[in-house]
């Protein structure tokens, strides 16, 4: 067994389970508000009197806050003491979900987006790093599993709860069913969440903090956008982002108490964990954004028996998360990793074998693979990615991890579009920005060209785990 897990002093609690089933309960809230204002869009739209390209901003502010976020107030959690950053989120979460629901035009709902957005990274960044100051390490994959199957609700209740709320209420409701839930859960954090100050005291690089939202913002802003297209404005705005970057980065060397601190990312394991956290959130975001239009366009299935098929991936891992967590409470980490993003790959490629005619249960078996696959490796990489981290860079690794999801997301669907309507256009001979009604070859052509590129990305996370792995064994037999 590989059992490399290091105790990080845990505080015990006499309860820990209503401490956990607070900040599952935030998690989940702030997974359900990503997809949950999707499906309301358009009859916001219509309401409002806006274009479609302006309703979207309600989506693109509130993803745009939270990565741009994550950094700087995972940091901020290891300064003021993790509970007390969270709580501040939490409330910020539920004002601005009041903000949004009584909002009466287009500008108050996307203020009030980037207030909810705001609270949302500052939970979002602390959540892991208050597990593990608070749990035994033995009871940390059972906990991330946990979060994982938290997560994975809120992405499956998000559109037909939002459906829902809009068909037989307001649209509002989607943002105020957050109030009371959100003032709930600050109300019991109150009670159940310690605040551990760091036993040193450190002091908050404010220029550092304003360059990395700046030029976070810019990049992710511009990298956002190109999902929709790619024109001067995007190109220079990811430059300006990018260079931003480096001299937050140059800057950061030189500070007495930076926001990055450079040392807690030469761990080479770190790297790695992240990377494949990475990787697996930049895949799930390409395929989701995929099989609907080949379940719904290409196959010609309802959206309800094409939402099934759908909501295979999130049932199976709301299902798995536990179970594999708690297998890696017991094992170790590493073997649980390796095979999840085997099981991966596997779903990969039983996925672009998929035809115009191929039986639909390959499509599902696909699917339960990928789905089995999420259940093994995030718990368990979730650890690694903490343990792997000084106690008072918790809630900077936190953060850190937080962004390599949010971004990878981001990225995954950025890549996904300009790869399948790329190769669309070049399939057809001439600019395809949509399914090619009556030739859904071209469609399919494409689809196998993205799955194909995330074969090969799955593929370079899959060695990575295993060289992680024989590293980690490697240093077993030295010590």
């Amino acid at each position: 067994m590989d059992m490399d897990i290091q105790p990080q002093s845990p505080t015990r609690k006499k309860s820990k389970l209503p401490l956990l089933l607070c900040i599952v309960v935030i998690t989940l809230m702030v997974c359900l508000d990503t997809s949950i204002v999707n499906v309301a869009m358009p009859v916001m739209a219509d309401e409002l009197v806006v274009t479609m390209a302006q309703i979207e901003w309600i989506a693109t502010s509130y993803l745009l806050m939270v990565c741009s976020t994550l950094l700087f107030f995972g940091r901020l959690g290891d300064i003021l003491g993790k509970a007390a950053v969270f709580q501040a989120g939490v409330a910020t979460f539920t004002i601005g979900s009041l903000i949004c629901g009584i909002a009466p035009n287009l500008v108050m709902i996307i203020i009030g987006r980037i207030v909810q957005g705001a609270g949302a990274g500052v939970s979002f960044s602390n959540n892991q790093a208050l597990i593990f100051e608070n749990f035994d390490t033995d009871e940390h994959g059972s906990a991330m599993g946990l979060l994982s199957t938290a997560a994975a609700i809120g992405s499956l209740l998000g559109p037909p709860l939002g459906g829902a709320l809009v068909t037989f209420g307001h649209w509002g409701y989607i943002f105020l069913i957050n109030v009371p839930i959100g003032t709930a859960a600050f109300v019991a954090g109150h009670k159940l969440l310690p605040n551990i100050r760091p036993e040193k005291s450190m002091t908050l690089d404010v220029l550092g903090s304003i360059l990395l939202f700046v030029s976070l913002a810019m990049t992710i802003a511009s990298v956002t956008l190109m999902q929709q297209q790619t024109t001067n404005r995007e190109l220079v705005m990811l430059v300006v982002g990018l260079i931003l970057l480096l001299v937050f980065f140059f800057f950061e060397r030189h500070a007495a108490c930076p926001i990055f601190p450079v040392q807690a990312v030469r761990n080479p394991a770190l790297i790695i964990n992240l990377g494949t956290l990475f990787v697996i959130f930049f895949i799930m975001a390409a395929q989701n954004l995929i099989l609907p239009f080949y379940f719904q366009r290409a196959r010609e299935l309802t959206p309800m028996r094409s939402a099934m098929y759908l909501s295979i991936i999130p049932v199976v891992l709301g299902i798995g998360g536990p179970i594999g967590g708690r297998w890696s409470d017991r094992i170790g980490r590493h073997i649980p990793t390796i095979i999840g993003l085997g099981l991966v790959l596997a779903a990969m490629l039983t996925i672009s074998s998929l035809s115009l005619t191929a039986p639909l249960v390959i499509a599902a078996i696909g699917l339960i693979l990928y789905g089995m696959g999420e259940a093994l490796f995030i718990p368990p990489n979730n650890s690694l990615i903490m343990e792997s981290s000084r106690p008072e860079e918790l809630g900077f690794v936190g953060g850190l991890s937080g962004f390599c999801r949010m971004f990878g997301q981001t990225l995954g669907i950025t890549v996904a579009t300009s790869a399948l309507y790329g190769h669309m256009s070049d399939e057809a001979g001439m600019l395809v920005s949509d399914f090619v009604d009556g030739h859904p070859e071209i469609f399919m052509h494409a689809m196998s060209f993205v799955f194909f590129i995330l074969e090969i990305v799955v593929l370079l996370g899959f060695i990575a785990t295993i060289y992680r792995y024989a590293k980690f064994l490697h240093d077993q037999k030295l010590n």
